[in-house]
C-alpha cells in the first residue's frame, strides 16, 4: 500500500495546513477527504486579486478531493461537486434531555445566546443590548467570551452544565448571522454549531439573520426556528412580541427543534454519516488498487 498503513488522507478547508495534506495524498497515491465548515477565502482578510486565487485553490482542493463533507446545503452548492458531497451538520456535544417539562412564562420572557459576543456578531449583539436596555418584561442574557463593549445583559462564560440550565429555562434561544455583505458568502455557506446545540433543549429558536444564510434555508425548509431577516434590532422585538403572545406557537417550534435534534442532528447520525463517507472513499480506493 506505497508504503503505508494509511487508507487515506483528511483535511479541513480552512487555514493553511490543507497545502500539506494535499500534497500527501498526490504523494502517496491516497484518496484525499476534505471537511468544509467555514468559507475561509471570506474568513481571512485579504487584497481581492489574492482572495480570488484564494477561491480557485479552495474549488481545486474540493476537485482533488474524493469525498467532502460540506457544513450546508449551501456550502454543497458553492463547491458544486454535488456528486462527492455529503452534507454533514456540526456535531453536538451530547443529546440532552430536558429535566423538567417544558414551560412558557405568560408574562417575563427571556432571551439567551451563548457563543462569540465579538468579530462579526459584535454589530447586532452590541445593538439589540442596547435597544433592549428599557423593556422590562423582557431579558436578554448573553454567555460567553467578555465582550469588547459594555451591556448590562452578560452573564459570563459558564460551564457546560450551568450553561446547559440557563438554555433549559429561556424562553427563547437566539442565533444571530451577520448582515454584513462582505461576508454574504460566509453566511450563505456556514452553519451555525450553536443551532445545533440549541435543538437539544426544545425551546423555540429566533434566528436573526439574512433571508439568504444557510441557517435561514433550514429554519424555512423545516419550519424549526423563526426567522427574523431584519438587520433592525426593532424587528427582533418585534417577533419575540408574536411569539410571546401565542403559546401554541411557542410549543410548535420548540418541539420541531427537538425534533430536529432526534432525527436530522442527532449525534448517532452525524457520526454513522462521516463513518459512512470514510469507509465508502476507503472500499473504492481499495478496489481499484488491489
Amino acid at each position: 500500500m506505497n508504503g503505508t498503513s494509511w487508507d487515506l488522507v483528511l483535511t479541513i478547508a480552512e487555514g493553511w495546513q490543507w497545502h500539506v495534506a494535499l500534497k500527501v495524498s498526490k504523494r502517496l497515491n491516497l484518496p484525499l477527504v476534505t471537511i468544509f465548515h467555514d468559507w475561509w477565502p471570506e474568513v481571512v482578510e485579504l487584497p481581492s486579486f489574492a482572495q480570488r486565487l484564494f477561491e480557485k485553490r479552495i474549488h481545486d482542493l474540493a476537485a482533488a478531493s474524493k469525498l467532502i463533507f460540506c457544513v450546508s446545503e449551501g456550502m454543497k452548492a458553492r463547491l458544486g461537486n454535488k456528486a462527492k458531497s455529503v452534507v454533514l451538520y456540526p456535531i453536538p456535544n451530547q443529546l440532552s434531555v430536558p429535566k423538567k417539562p417544558i414551560r412558557f412564562q405568560s408574562k417575563h420572557f427571556t432571551l439567551a445566546y451563548a457563543g462569540m459576543l465579538n468579530s462579526i456578531f459584535a454589530t447586532s449583539l452590541h445593538s439589540l443590548s442596547k435597544f433592549i436596555a428599557g423593556e422590562s418584561s423582557l431579558e436578554l442574557r448573553l454567555f460567553g467570551g467578555q465582550p469588547e463593549w459594555e451591556t448590562p445583559f452578560y452573564r459570563g462564560f459558564v460551564t457546560r452544565s450551568q450553561l446547559e440550565d440557563e438554555l433549559s429555562q429561556a424562553d427563547a434561544l437566539l442565533v444571530v448571522v451577520s448582515f454584513d455583505l462582505r461576508r454574504r458568502v460566509w453566511a450563505e455557506t456556514s452553519f451555525p454549531s450553536k443551532l445545533v446545540e440549541y435543538c437539544c433543549f426544545g425551546r423555540p429558536i429566533i434566528l436573526w439573520t439574512p433571508e439568504y444564510s444557510a441557517a435561514a434555508v433550514w429554519a424555512k425548509t423545516h419550519g424549526a426556528a423563526m426567522v427574523v431577516s431584519q438587520a433592525e434590532p426593532e424587528a427582533v422585538l418585534e417577533a419575540i412580541a408574536r411569539l410571546k403572545g401565542d403559546p401554541q406557537q411557542q410549543q410548535e417550534f420548540g418541539q420541531k427543534a427537538r425534533h430536529m435534534a432526534e432525527t436530522l442532528f442527532h449525534p448517532d447520525r452525524i457520526q454513522e454519516q462521516f463513518v459512512q463517507g470514510l469507509e465508502r472513499v476507503v472500499g473504492e480506493w481499495r478496489g481499484q488498487h488491489g
